[in-house]
């Protein structure tokens, strides 16, 4: 995959709690950025266990062309891309952490996820 052509898309919200009617909390993502390019993949097993070490739980990771900008907490929505359709679209993935990687010839920026239980 060349970092030219990332296959996906995907909107960037973070999440911001608000209190309800009720006083209680509620979750409302503010959208940061739409239709952003990317490739999503399931977490490989080593990454998985990686993680677990960490007590922290991970199901997938994207890649970026570049530094995204996001930080734990921040919320990815999977979208179809142009030409691809993704298997993870109407899932809402949670990221964990962010790093620069390669891939074959390129630079890109790879953002491990947890897929989260829509409520």
């Amino acid at each position: 995959m060349l970092p030219d052509n990332l296959p996906h898309r995907c909107s960037i919200r973070l999440s911001v709690p608000v209190q309800d009617e009720y006083l209680g909390d509620s979750d409302d993502p503010e959208l940061v950025q739409s239709d952003v390019a990317v490739w999503f993949q399931p977490a490989s097993d080593r990454e998985v266990t990686m993680y677990q070490r960490r007590d922290q739980v991970v199901t997938h990771k994207a890649y970026f062309r570049g530094n995204p900008g996001v930080r734990p907490g921040y919320l990815l929505i999977p979208a179809d891309g142009p030409h691809l359709a993704c298997p993870f679209t109407g899932s809402i993935m949670e990221v964990k952490s962010s790093n620069e990687t390669t891939a074959g010839i390129g630079l890109l920026w790879a953002v491990m996820c947890e897929e989260r239980q829509q409520r």
